[in-house]
């Protein structure tokens, strides 16, 4: 069984992250299922390549000058592609996607794309390996949900080792449909389950789920291990619910770890914790604008705290002011 990794934006943000995702990859054979999202920010006050996807079609839309924002994600990924010595493979569809635009021939949904699309297309010559459309496996209904069993029948049918966009899929009719921002979690998530993976890992630029924002805790650590229902509690701050419930419903476990830091273990989410492991009661702290919301161990049960509200199996909330969260937060890790 293949392990499944998906690969944020930070991790491919450029060329010397393809370099750094292609090491990463050799170092385990058994990664054969690559889902990728679009290039990210470079530095601060950079534009996701989304953003500028997203720009050229609106302009578009409202007659403004849209060929700016095209050109600039055209550079991006003529750089990265020159940078790794990759042959002109991108020249056709990116005036094709040119063409379209200028036609207003295009949806909204099928500009967004392309970030995801060249994206794989980048990483699939870089590593040598198959580049597998996910508007050929990931199957759409007209109402905007998956068809999971006929998207899982199409992947089954694929030949690893492959490198497929995240964030879209398509109708039977072609239509392409994307997720929500974010959605390339749910991408792996599918495949994942699709491929019936010994393990679902999720790449990104922090090394772990921490036990604490660490802007306003700078000792927040990642937290090693957690339960799906756990994981569940924190909410989308960590990953959309919807790219759990697949890996979730089949049992696979999920790991999140950062791209930059590959050798550091991550966060290991999973049905239980492994036997033998001993976990601190309080497992992590999130500021929210209603106060502190505290994540306790499930097999540690959860207190009673005075003045904290019971909000979920594992979680209670310490209502506090913005102003006072932070300082609540660190005495809360901090207490024995």
């Amino acid at each position: 069984m293949p392990i499944t990794a998906k690969f944020g934006g930070s991790s491919l943000a450029g060329a010397d992250r393809f370099r750094a995702v292609r090491r990463l990859l050799a170092h385990d054979p058994s990664r054969k299922a690559v889902v990728v999202s679009a290039p990210g920010r470079r530095f601060a006050g950079d534009l996701k390549l989304t953003d500028l996807l997203y720009a050229c079609f609106e302009l578009r839309r409202a007659g403004g000058d849209w060929r700016g924002a095209f050109y600039a994600v055209a550079e991006r990924f003529e750089a990265i592609r020159r940078e790794l010595f990759l042959p002109a493979s991108l020249t056709l569809p990116l005036e094709a996607l040119e063409r379209g635009l200028s036609g207003g021939t295009l949806t909204r949904e099928y500009v967004a794309s392309r970030g995801e699309y060249f994206s794989a297309r980048l990483l699939a010559a870089h590593l040598g390996w198959r580049f597998l459309d996910s508007a050929d496996w990931l199957r759409f209904l007209p109402d905007g949900r998956v068809d999971t069993a006929a998207s899982y029948a199409l992947l089954r049918q694929a030949e690893t080792p492959f490198v497929t966009p995240g964030f879209y899929g398509a109708e039977a009719s072609g239509a392409i449909r994307t997720f929500p921002r974010g959605g390339s979690d749910i991408t792996g998530a599918l495949a994942a389950a699709a491929l019936d993976a010994e393990l679902y890992e999720n790449w990104t630029d922090v090394p772990g789920v921490l036990t604490a924002d660490p802007a306003a805790v700078p000792s927040a650590a990642p937290v090693p291990y957690l339960t799906y229902g756990e994981l569940t509690a924190l909410g989308a701050q960590v990953l959309h619910p919807d790219a759990v419930l697949p890996v979730q419903e089949k049992g696979i476990p999920l790991r999140i770890a950062s791209s930059f830091a590959p050798e550091k273990p991550g966060t290991w989410i999973s049905s239980s914790v492994p036997q033998g492991v001993t976990r601190d009661r309080i497992l992590s702290v999130s500021l929210r604008p209603d106060g502190v919301l505290i994540l306790f161990a499930a097999e540690r049960g959860v207190p009673e705290i005075p003045g904290a509200l019971r909000t979920g199996a594992h979680t209670l909330l310490l209502p506090v002011s913005p102003q006072e969260a932070a300082d609540a937060a660190r005495r809360i890790l901090a207490a024995p």
